[in-house]
C-alpha cells in the first residue's frame, strides 16, 4: 500500500504520528527522489491496479444502464447513469477514497445530468425558443434566432451539469470536480450569449481565451491557498490549469496563423514569434510551477519547428528533427526544472515569491 500526503496528514489529525516526524518523513521521501515535492507536481491519480480494475467495471456497469434505460424512454439513460453514478460515487469515493474511479464518477456524473437536461429542460424550455425573450421585434412571429433550440438544449444541458457538479462537490470533494463545474457553467454561459448574441460566434477566440484567463486566475488563487502542495487543494489547481491551458494558448497561437490549416509549413516570421511565446510560456510555466501550459502548447512550437526546418530546405528529416530537438529541450528542461526556477523566482517582487511554491 502507497501512502500519499493526505495520510500523513490525517496521521498527524488522529494522533499516530507527530508533525515533526511528518516533515521528516517528507523531506526524506523528497530527498530521495533528489527533487523538492512542489517541484514534482503530484497528482493523485491511481493508487494500485485495482482502481483500473473498478474503473472498467464501472464503465460496463454504467453502460450497460444507459442501453437498457434507452429502451424505455430517450432521457431516462441519462438520468440513471447520473444515479447510479451518485451511489457507486458514495462506496468508491467516501469510503474507499480510490483517486482514478473518483475522477471517472464525477465525469459521468456531470455528463449523465448533462444529457438528462438537454433532452428534457431543452424540450421544456423549447417555447422560450419562439416566444419571450427570443421573439423577432417586428412581431410576426418569426424567431430571432434560428438555431435557437439547438442552443435551449446546450445551456439546459450544461447548466443542469454545473449544478450537479456544485452538489457533488459538496458531497463528496473530489478535485476535478472544480474544473468539472468551471468548465460547465463556462459552457452554459457561452450557449446562452450565443443564442441571444449570435454575433457573438465571430468573436469566439476572443471569448476562449478571456475564459482561460478567468479560470487561470482560478487555479493561481488555488495554488496561492496551498504553496507546499500538501493537500487537495493543489489537486483542484491542477485540474483547472489542465482545462485552463488549452483555452488561453490555442487563441494566441491562433493569432499567429498556426491553426489555419491552409499550408504545410508557415512563414519564418511568424514560426519565430510562435516560438517566443512558447518560451514566454516557459517561463510562466516555471514560476508558478506548473506545466500543463507547455503541453498545451506543443503541437503549435512542434509545427513552428517543423516550419523553420522545412524552409531550409530540410523538408524529409525535418519531422524527425523537430522531434528530436523539442524531446531533448523537454528532457532538459525536466531535468533542470529546479534550477532554471530558482533565479526566476528570485526576480519576482516579495508579493508574488509569497503565492508561488519556494
Amino acid at each position: 500500500m502507497t501512502l500519499d500526503d493526505d495520510d500523513l496528514t490525517a496521521a498527524v489529525a488522529g494522533g499516530v504520528l507527530s508533525a515533526e516526524k511528518a516533515a521528516q518523513l517528507r523531506a526524506f521521501a523528497s530527498a530521495r527522489r533528489a527533487t523538492p515535492e512542489v517541484d514534482e507536481e503530484n497528482i493523485r491519480l491511481i493508487s494500485s491496479f485495482n482502481d483500473i480494475f473498478v474503473c472498467v467495471a464501472v464503465v460496463l456497469t454504467l453502460v450497460a444502464i444507459g442501453v437498457l434505460t434507452a429502451l424505455v424512454t430517450a432521457w431516462l439513460p441519462g438520468l440513471c447513469v447520473a444515479a447510479a453514478s451518485w451511489l457507486m460515487a458514495e462506496y468508491f469515493t467516501r469510503k474507499r477514497m480510490m483517486a482514478l474511479p473518483s475522477i471517472l464518477l464525477v465525469v459521468t456524473f456531470s455528463a449523465g445530468l448533462g444529457a438528462f437536461g438537454a433532452l428534457v429542460l431543452g424540450v421544456a424550455m423549447h417555447p422560450l425558443s419562439h416566444w419571450g425573450l427570443f421573439q423577432s421585434m417586428n412581431g410576426s412571429g418569426t424567431p430571432r434566432f434560428p438555431g435557437s433550440d439547438l442552443s435551449v438544449a446546450v445551456t439546459a444541458g450544461f447548466g443542469l451539469a454545473s449544478v450537479g457538479a456544485f452538489v457533488h462537490w459538496l458531497r463528496f470533494h473530489v478535485p476535478i470536480t472544480m474544473a468539472v463545474l468551471c468548465a460547465s457553467v463556462l459552457a452554459a454561459v457561452i450557449a446562452l450569449g450565443a443564442m441571444v448574441f449570435p454575433g457573438l460566434v465571430a468573436w469566439s477566440s476572443e471569448i476562449m481565451l478571456i475564459c482561460g484567463l478567468l479560470l487561470f486566475a482560478l487555479a493561481l488563487r488555488w495554488d496561492a491557498s496551498d504553496v507546499q502542495r500538501r493537500t487537495r487543494r493543489s489537486d483542484v489547481a491542477f485540474w483547472l490549469h489542465m482545462i485552463a491551458a488549452p483555452l488561453m494558448v490555442r487563441p494566441v497561437f491562433e493569432m499567429l496563423g498556426l491553426t489555419s490549416g491552409h499550408s504545410a509549413t508557415m512563414e519564418a516570421g511568424r514560426a519565430i514569434l510562435a516560438i517566443g511565446c512558447y518560451v514566454i510560456l516557459a517561463m510562466v510555466a516555471l514560476v508558478i510551477d506548473r506545466r500543463a501550459l507547455l503541453l498545451s502548447a506543443l503541437i503549435y512550437v512542434l509545427y513552428a519547428i517543423f516550419s523553420l526546418l522545412a524552409l531550409t530546405g530540410l523538408v524529409t528529416t525535418a519531422f524527425a528533427a523537430t522531434g528530436l530537438v523539442i524531446g531533448t529541450t523537454l528532457l532538459l528542461l525536466s531535468v533542470w526544472w529546479r534550477a532554471l526556477r530558482a533565479p526566476l523566482v528570485r526576480a519576482l517582487p516579495a508579493r508574488i515569491r509569497a503565492i508561488v511554491p519556494a
